[in-house]
């Protein structure tokens, strides 16, 4: 298992370099002058030359890039334009409220999503296989952002029952951070828990219709066994599979649903800074996300050799 995580790693880390190379490029080549915009309406043009020369923009382009990739190799993402602080601390501050939905988001999706595929898959064709499949449906067609703001309005301005805005770091207690946390991670859960539930269930129904699984039950193997032992387990791959597909997914809806929430996450740091023409921020905040979705993929590919060991082989 180590010598298969080793070489999963030599895969990963190149990808983040070449990510981080590509990124550099595109951000460079973005229309508009950000010096102009650092020095403000009404500057003269030595003003603004000025200010291109302190922040380092009037140097060659490969100066530029080895400078900078020199510096990230070693955690120094330069110093944001706009806050005027390093780039690694705002991002440090800022990532905890979207992990925070993102964790609490694939919580509620993974404990609705998984059951609820596995009721209905047990039972192809019944009811409740029915009323899953509809309710999934319906799930998958909702939107993260429209759905934030049917709780807002109803949980939150109607009811009172939960803030409509503002962020509670786990710093500051876990009852205070859950509390901020319900209504944002139900929302990005919607849709990922009706996938796992639709992805769990299409395993589950291939699996229960194997022959092990009827000659366990002729031998009279208790139905619980069969399926936690025997049916989960061989439908583990695809639910692990889908399940790492939905951090990506949740990623993407956090960012959006953070904003409607007023949290200060990566969201609101990407937002901010492409309106600012804040380019270290911006390479700082892609190389981020780039990086949580290359781990996620690689925690994925390591479950498949937990769940099959015949595929450390590979």
């Amino acid at each position: 298992m180590i010598g298969y995580i080793i070489r999963r790693l030599l895969v990963a880390l190149p990808i983040i370099v070449i990510v981080a190379c590509i990124t550099f490029g595109l951000v460079y080549l973005m229309p508009g002058d950000p010096a102009a915009t650092m020095a403000g309406d009404g500057a003269t043009a030595e003003q603004i030359a000025a200010v291109r020369h302190e922040m380092g923009l009037d140097r060659a382009f490969f100066v530029q890039f080895f400078d900078w990739g020199g510096s990230a190799l070693s955690g120094d993402l330069g110093r944001s334009f706009h806050y005027g602080v390093p780039v690694t601390e705002l991002l440090t501050h800022r990532i905890g409220v979207t992990l925070s939905i993102i964790v609490v988001g694939l919580f509620f999706a993974i404990l609705i999503g998984i059951p609820a595929g596995l009721i209905a898959g047990m039972r192809p064709g019944s009811l409740t296989d029915r009323l899953v499949t509809g309710i999934t449906t319906l799930g998958i067609s909702v939107p993260a952002f429209w759905l934030a703001m049917v709780m807002i309005s109803i949980f939150a301005i109607e009811l009172g029952w939960f803030n409509a805005t503002g962020y509670t770091p786990i710093s500051e207690g876990f009852g205070g951070w859950i509390y901020s946390m319900l209504l944002p991670g139900l929302a990005v859960a919607a849709t990922s828990a009706a996938d796992i539930a639709r992805q769990t269930r299409s395993s589950v129904v291939t699996v229960v219709g194997q022959d092990f699984i009827r000659t366990n039950r002729a031998m009279g193997v208790k139905s619980g066994s069969i399926t936690l032992r025997h049916t989960l387990r061989n439908a583990g791959v695809s639910v692990a599979t889908i399940t790492g597909l939905q951090v990506e997914r949740l990623l993407g809806a956090a960012v959006v649903v953070e904003l409607l929430f007023a949290m200060p996450g990566i969201g609101d740091l990407a937002l901010t800074s492409v309106q600012s023409q804040d380019i270290p921020a911006i390479q700082g905040v892609v190389i981020l996300v780039a990086s949580v979705v290359i781990v996620t993929n690689l925690i994925v590919d390591l479950s498949y050799a937990w769940i099959n060991p015949k595929l450390r082989k590979r």
